[in-house]
């Protein structure tokens, strides 16, 4: 939204479009991730003796009700997305495009395709999570503009939540080789991918300083004082001698992710004011 607002000033009304629109989108990934849950079980992925992801192995949901749940929330992400489409009251080829390539990739994920199966998936994710997002959103409340900036500035946030997923197949590397999925982690070998894995927690601060001083967004400069706490997580797996280190990575990158967005987002809001 402060991007959009660096060049494009918004009126009151594309709140409300962002809004469902915003919505559409955590509604997909939502689905997206029920969707792999539902597939990580039927390819046996996930099992009793060494699921990761426990919803259904543990009987929380029942395969069925994980087959009609994230159909759900993707028809409920196609109900949105077109309500803020009527609202912006003029269709564009970009929102559309974006709306359900995201929704193919969702459904594509962990079955069809099986992007997931074939150490893809971190690229999947960066962009899912990062540009589409951004440009979705900008280019319908533009009317079908396209712009560099939404690009750079979700880029930092993809990246990001690549080292999510990047730390959530470290620590899955072995059970993946045996259920026959070939991840980023467990193709490049555990020491290799903690290295990229430390790049991908420092790289956003240097996106994010070229961003500000391009498109003169000095408010985003304020992020990078969280950089040496980035910096501390992204040299913790390589001198921890704990052994439960990559047990712990998942959920220690899912707050530093957690904690930059929260800084980020406040960041942009300075734009505003």
């Amino acid at each position: 939204s402060s991007g959009i607002n660096a060049e494009w000033p918004l009126r009151p009304g594309n709140f409300g479009i962002m809004s469902f629109m915003t919505a559409a989108v955590v509604l997909l990934h939502a689905g997206a991730n029920l969707c792999n849950t539902y597939y990580d079980f039927e390819y046996k992925v996930d099992t009793k003796e060494n699921g990761v992801d426990r919803g259904i192995v543990d009987g929380y949901v029942t395969k069925e009700q994980a087959l009609n749940g994230f159909w759900l929330l993707f028809t409920f992400a196609m109900m949105f997305f077109g309500s803020g489409v009527a609202l912006a009251r003029q269709a564009h080829v970009i929102p559309y495009f974006l709306f359900f390539q995201g929704l193919f990739i969702a459904v594509t994920y962990s079955t069809v395709l099986k992007f997931k199966h074939k150490a893809m998936g971190e690229v999947i994710v960066y962009f899912a999570f990062g540009p589409f997002i951004g440009l979705f959103i900008f280019s319908t409340l533009t009317k079908g503009s396209f712009s560099m900036l939404p690009i750079f500035l979700t880029s930092p946030l993809g990246i990001l939540a690549t080292s999510i997923i990047l730390a959530n197949n470290i620590r899955d590397s072995g059970q993946d080789l045996k259920a026959g999925v070939k991840t980023l982690a467990n193709q490049m070998g555990v020491k290799s991918s903690l290295d990229f894995y430390s790049l991908l927690l420092l790289l956003p601060y240097f996106q994010v300083a070229g961003c500000a001083l391009l498109y003169q967004l000095n408010s985003l400069l304020y992020v990078l004082l969280l950089a040496p706490v980035s910096l501390y997580w992204a040299a913790k797996p390589h001198r921890s001698t704990n052994p439960n280190m990559l047990t712990e990575l998942f959920p220690d990158t899912l707050f530093h992710y957690h904690l930059f967005a929260v800084s980020y987002l406040a960041a942009g809001y300075c734009t505003f004011v």
